[in-house]
C-alpha cells in the first residue's frame, strides 16, 4: 500500500504514481472545501481508480482477502479580502473518507469509497457546516491481465489534474471538469509495448439512483448554496444526466517510456449528451504530462502540466480552457513543498461575453508521523500542511491561506 500524506504533502514518488492511475464557480468569494489528493489502495496492478488513483487488484490466491482505508483532514481556511461584496471569513472543515476493497480470489474484486464533505457553499465564517456524508463509488471489477472490466458506481479515469495538481488549493479549479458520481461500465487493457500503455473506454450517466442520497444535510438541487444536491433526480439537467449508457469517455495513459526515465502522460476525450434542461451536448479533451527527477538522493521534483477544453460546459452554451503548471518537490526529512498555476479563459457565448480567470499558489508539508511514530506508533499516517492562493474568478479576486491537518490509517 502507497504512503501519502495529502495534496502537497505527497512525496513525489507517490504522486509519480497517482499520475499513472490520473462549469466555473459562480461567485470568487465562496470558499468551498478542496478535493485533496487521496492516498489509495495501490495494490500490484491498476484497476479502475477510487479517486483517479491505483487501487486494489484482485487477489493472487484462492480465498477471500479485504483492506480498507480511513482519512480524516481537519482544515481551516481564511480569506483575506472582500470579493463580490461578501466580507473576509473563515471555513473550518472535514473531510473523512473510508475506502474499502474485497477481493475473491485472482480475479475478481469489490471496490467502495465512502466519504463526508460541505455539500453546501460557505461565505460567512462557520465551522463543519453543511456537511453531508454519500457513497462515492461502489464497483465491481473484474481482471484477466492484461483486460478488465468493471461495472457500478463509477468514477471515470478522465483526466489528471483534478487529482495530482500539488499543493493545498491547486485542485480548485481542474475539478471543473472531473468526472464523478456515474453509474457505467468500462474496460481497460494494459499494453508492454515500448514502454507501458493503458487505454480505456467507458459508457456511464449521472447517479439518480438510491447511492446519491447524502446523510446530514440534504441540500435541494433549487438551494442557491447547494454544491451537491441531497439526491440527484434526472429532471435535475446537466451534462451526462441522461439515465442511459449514451456518454462516453476515451483515455489512454502512458509510462517507462524508453529514454524517458520518470515521464508518464495521459491523453483523454469524453462527451455527455444534455439533460432535461440543456440542448447541447458537452464535449471534452485533456492532454497531461509529467515527469518524476531526482535532483538528489534526497530530493525529488516531478513538474507537472495538463490542458484541458470544454465545449458547451454543463450543456450550457459555453467554452472554457483550462492550463495547469505545477511542481510538486520531496525535499527529504519530511518536508515537501510545491507551487502552482491554472489559467481558465471562459467564452460565455449564451451572454456574448468572455473573461479569463487564473489560481495560484503554493503549499509547504511536513510529515509528523514519521518523526513521531517511534514514540507512538499510532501516530504513523499525521501529516500537516499550509499554503496560499490567489485566484481570480468572473472578474472578482480573492486572496485566502488555510491550513490542514489529516491522518491516515490503514487496515
Amino acid at each position: 500500500m502507497r504512503e501519502i500524506l495529502h495534496a502537497g504533502a505527497m512525496p513525489a514518488a507517490a504522486l509519480a504514481a497517482c499520475l499513472l492511475a490520473v462549469p466555473p464557480s459562480a461567485q470568487a468569494a465562496d470558499q468551498t472545501p478542496d478535493a485533496a489528493q487521496k492516498p489509495s489502495l495501490a495494490q500490484a496492478d491498476q484497476v479502475p481508480h477510487l479517486e483517479g488513483t491505483d487501487e486494489p487488484a484482485p487477489g493472487t490466491g484462492t480465498g477471500m482477502t479485504w483492506g480498507a482505508r480511513l482519512l480524516v483532514t481537519l482544515q481551516s481556511d481564511q480569506t483575506l479580502n472582500s470579493s463580490g461584496g461578501v466580507k473576509p471569513f473563515n471555513n473550518t472543515y472535514s473531510e473523512p473518507e473510508l475506502e474499502s476493497f474485497v477481493n475473491f480470489g485472482k480475479h475478481f474484486a469489490l471496490n467502495s469509497l465512502v466519504k463526508m464533505e460541505q455539500v453546501r457553499s460557505v461565505s460567512e465564517s462557520s465551522a463543519f457546516r453543511a456537511e453531508g456524508a454519500y457513497i462515492e463509488q461502489l464497483y465491481a471489477v473484474a481482471t484477466f491481465n492484461p483486460v478488465e472490466i468493471y461495472g457500478g458506481k463509477i468514477h471515470p479515469r478522465f483526466a489528471k489534474g483534478w487529482d495530482v495538481t500539488p499543493g493545498l488549493y491547486g485542485t480548485d479549479f481542474d475539478e471543473d471538469y472531473e468526472l464523478t458520481e456515474k453509474i457505467g461500465v468500462g474496460g481497460a487493457v494494459t499494453a508492454n509495448f515500448f514502454g507501458t500503455h493503458t487505454l480505456s473506454v467507458e459508457s456511464f450517466f449521472n447517479d439518480t439512483t438510491f447511492l446519491s442520497n447524502s446523510l446530514f444535510s440534504r441540500p435541494s438541487i433549487n438551494d442557491s448554496d447547494v454544491l451537491r444536491p441531497g439526491h440527484a433526480r434526472h429532471t435535475d439537467g446537466g451534462a451526462g444526466n441522461t439515465e442511459t449508457l449514451d456518454n462516453f469517455d476515451v483515455v489512454l495513459e502512458g509510462a517507462d517510456l524508453p529514454h524517458l526515465k520518470g515521464v508518464t502522460y495521459n491523453l483523454g476525450w469524453s462527451r455527455q449528451k444534455h439533460g432535461t434542461s440543456e440542448e447541447k451536448n458537452e464535449n471534452a479533451y485533456v492532454a497531461g504530462l509529467a515527469w518524476e527527477y531526482a535532483l538528489t538522493e534526497a530530493i525529488k521534483i516531478i513538474p507537472m502540466f495538463e490542458y484541458a477544453h470544454v465545449s458547451n460546459q454543463g450543456g450550457a452554451d459555453i467554452s472554457v480552457d483550462y492550463v495547469t503548471f505545477a511542481i510538486g518537490a520531496d525535499l527529504g526529512q519530511g518536508w515537501s513543498a510545491s507551487a502552482h498555476a491554472t489559467i481558465r479563459p471562459v467564452d460565455d457565448h449564451a451572454a456574448n461575453d468572455d473573461y479569463t480567470d487564473h489560481l495560484v499558489g503554493f503549499s509547504v508539508g511536513y510529515d509528523l508521523g514519521a518523526r513521531l511514530k517511534k514514540l507512538a506508533p499510532l501516530l504513523e499516517g499525521l501529516g500537516v500542511e499550509a499554503g496560499y492562493k490567489h485566484e481570480r474568478v468572473a472578474r472578482e479576486n480573492l486572496n485566502t491561506i488555510g491550513a490542514v491537518l489529516t491522518y491516515e490509517r490503514k487496515f
